[in-house]
């Protein structure tokens, strides 16, 4: 299921970026689009490990749960780094706090 919805998404945005270039009719996605997948995204938690008695120890669910909470750090910080200005990207003109890591102008409280 996630492999269909990633490609989904990558053709999604490879529709958009080739309507940067050749602009015709309505673009394949809006600002609020991006928007929406981002809120979505940041607003994942871990889901509980469904326990039945005496199958997993308290341990074995706490790290269910760490390994879950990492891929989605991972995830979030893959947002901001490419939100981030860099090399070959221009800084933003209002001055933002730089986010974890230096890298500059990431959103507050990132």
């Amino acid at each position: 299921m996630a492999t269909t919805y990633r490609s989904y998404v990558l053709g999604l945005l490879d529709q958009d970026m080739a309507f940067d270039d050749h602009a015709a009719g309505d673009p394949p996605l809006l600002l609020a689009d991006y928007r929406r997948a981002l809120v979505a995204v940041l607003a994942l938690d871990p889901s509980p490990l469904l326990l039945v008695e005496g199958t997993v120890t308290p341990v074995e669910a706490a790290a269910f749960i760490a390994g879950q909470r990492a891929g989605l750090d991972a995830a979030v910080i893959a947002i901001g780094d490419g939100m981030a200005p860099g090399p070959a990207r221009p800084r933003a003109t209002t001055a933002l706090p730089a986010p974890p890591g230096g890298h500059g102008g990431g959103p507050a409280g990132a």
